[in-house]
C-alpha cells in the first residue's frame, strides 16, 4: 500500500507558469539523482525531460516509499524501527527547490543540528513524521480490534463446539445407528469421553451409557479411540507379529522351552495361513512368561495388600482362555469375576478362544465387562484386547501384566511413565532382537 502526500509548493499560485525547456534539463539533472524510494519522482523526472510539462490539479505528489509502512513499525514490540534516512529527506528538498525556483529547500526540509539544538523541521519532516504516526496509530487499533475480534471468535467457537459436542455425546446415548454417523460423532467427541474415563466414571458405566460400544461392532469404535491415542498404530501389531512369529523357532531353541514342540512344527511347515499359524505362536507365546509375585487385596475393599505367585496356568487364562463350546462363556466369565472380586480386584479385558476337539478354534471373543465382543480372528482378538486398555484407561490385569507389558513394547513399541520394569521382559526383546 502507498501513502500518496501533496506538497503544494508555498509560491504556487496563479502566476507560475510552465517550467522553461533550460530548467528542465537542470530538473530531470537533479531528480535522476533523487533515490528510488519515491517512484513520483522518479516518474517526475521523466516528465520533464520530456515535455516540460509538470503543474497539474495545482499540486506536486511525492510517494512515501511502501517500505515505509512495513519498517516503520515492529510487529513484535510495536517501536519505530526505521527511518527515512537524512539523506533521502535532504535530496528530496532539493529535488522541489530545482523544480520550483521561487521554493527554498529549508521550508520542506531543515536537518537537525546537534550543536545548536535545533529539531528537524519543514514541511517533508512534518508530513514524515504525521505518517509514521498515523501507522502506529492504525497499527495498534487494528491489532486491538484483530485480538478483540480474535478472542471474541475463539470464545464463541469454544461455546458452539461445547454445545456441539454436548449434542453429539446426548445422540450417542440414545442411538447405535446409522454406524457412519455413530463414527462420526465418536470421532468428535472422543476427547470428551476419554477425560471422563480418567476423572474417574465406571467402565461398566461408561459402556452402559454409550450403547453403541455394545452393539457387534463396538470394538471397532475401540480401534478409533485408540488412534486418537496413538495415531498410524492401528495395523502394527498384523506387521510386527509375522516377524515375531518367524523368529520364535530360533528363540525356543536359544532358550530351551520344553513342551512347544509341535507349535514349532506347526509354524515351521504348515502350508495354512492365517490363524492356524498364529494360535500355534500364541500357544508358544503364553509359555515364555514365568510367575512373578503380585499383590493382592486381603479382603474386597480392604486398603492392606497381601502377595501371591499365580501358577503358569493361572498366568496364562487371564490373557486368554480357551473353552469347547460357546456356551460356557458366560459360566467362564462369572467364574473369573468371581475370583477377581475376591481378592479386590476388578476382572479386566481377556480374550476366549472356542476350540474343538481336534484342536480347530473357530471363534474368537474379547471380554469386557461381561460383553462379548466375537472377531474374525486371533491376532484381530489381540489387538482389540490390547487397545481396550488404552481406550478404557484400564490397568493390565497383574497374573498377566508382563505378557501385555511385552506386547505394548514389542509390537506397538510404546512406553508409558506408568509402565513396570520387567527385567525378563526387557531381556526377551533384546534376545528377539538379536534372532
Amino acid at each position: 500500500m502507498m501513502y500518496d502526500f501533496p506538497i503544494v509548493p508555498s509560491c504556487y499560485s496563479n502566476d507560475v507558469g510552465v517550467i522553461t525547456a533550460q530548467n528542465a534539463s537542470h530538473h530531470a539533472n537533479i531528480v535522476h539523482n533523487i533515490p528510488s524510494t519515491s517512484n513520483n519522482v522518479q516518474y517526475l523526472g521523466h516528465e520533464l525531460g520530456h515535455n516540460a510539462s509538470l503543474i497539474e490539479n495545482n499540486m506536486v505528489t511525492l510517494s512515501v516509499p511502501t517500505q515505509i509502512k512495513s519498517s516503520t513499525v515492529d510487529n513484535t514490540n510495536k517501536q519505530c524501527r526505521k527511518k527515512i534516512s537524512t539523506d533521502t529527506l535532504k535530496k528530496l528538498s532539493q529535488a522541489i527547490a530545482f523544480i520550483f525556483p521561487n521554493e527554498s529547500k529549508e521550508t520542506y526540509y531543515t536537518p537537525y543540528k546537534k550543536l545548536k539544538l535545533t529539531p528537524a523541521r519543514g514541511k517533508l519532516w512534518d508530513k514524515y513524521c504525521n505518517i509514521r504516526r498515523e501507522i502506529r496509530n492504525s497499527t495498534k487499533q487494528s491489532d486491538g480490534i484483530t485480538n478483540k475480534l480474535d478472542t471474541t471468535s475463539q470464545e464463541q467457537l469454544a461455546i458452539n463446539n461445547k454445545e456441539l459436542y454436548e449434542e453429539d455425546i446426548l445422540w450417542l446415548k440414545n442411538n447405535t445407528a446409522p454406524w457412519d454417523i455413530v463414527n462420526i460423532k465418536c470421532k468428535n467427541t472422543f476427547q470428551t469421553r476419554f477425560n471422563s474415563l480418567v476423572n474417574g466414571v465406571e467402565n461398566n458405566s461408561y459402556l452402559t451409557d454409550y450403547p453403541a460400544l455394545k452393539s457387534s461392532l463396538g470394538f471397532t469404535l475401540i480401534e478409533l479411540d485408540f488412534e486418537e491415542i496413538y495415531p498410524g498404530k492401528n495395523l502394527v501389531l498384523y506387521n510386527k507379529f509375522e516377524v515375531f512369529k518367524n523368529k520364535l523357532p530360533t528363540y525356543v531353541k536359544k532358550c530351551n522351552i520344553k513342551e512347544v514342540d509341535q507349535q514349532v512344527d506347526v509354524i515351521q511347515n504348515s502350508f495354512e495361513l492365517g490363524n492356524v499359524v498364529t494360535i500355534a505362536a500364541l500357544k508358544i507365546f503364553v509359555q515364555l512368561f514365568k510367575p512373578v509375585t503380585v499383590s493382592k487385596r486381603t479382603n474386597a475393599g480392604s486398603s492392606k495388600n497381601s502377595y501371591f505367585r499365580p501358577s503358569k496356568l493361572e498366568i496364562q487364562q487371564s490373557f486368554l482362555y480357551y473353552i469347547s463350546n460357546v456356551s460356557q462363556l458366560k459360566e467362564v466369565d462369572d467364574a473369573k469375576s468371581n475370583r477377581a472380586y475376591g481378592i479386590g480386584q476388578k476382572l479386566q479385558p481377556y480374550m476366549i478362544f472356542v476350540e474343538t476337539g481336534d484342536g480347530q478354534v473357530i471363534s474368537f471373543y474379547v471380554v469386557i465387562n461381561k460383553y462379548f465382543y466375537k472377531v474374525e480372528s486371533a491376532l484381530k482378538a489381540v489387538d482389540i484386547c490390547f487397545k481396550s486398555f488404552f481406550s478404557f484407561h484400564l490397568n493390565y490385569t497383574p497374573e498377566c501384566e508382563q505378557i501385555w507389558n511385552f506386547i505394548q513394547k514389542y509390537m506397538y513399541n510404546i512406553e508409558t511413565k506408568y509402565d513396570k520394569n520387567f527385567q525378563s521382559v526387557n531381556s526377551m526383546i533384546n534376545d528377539l532382537n538379536n534372532c
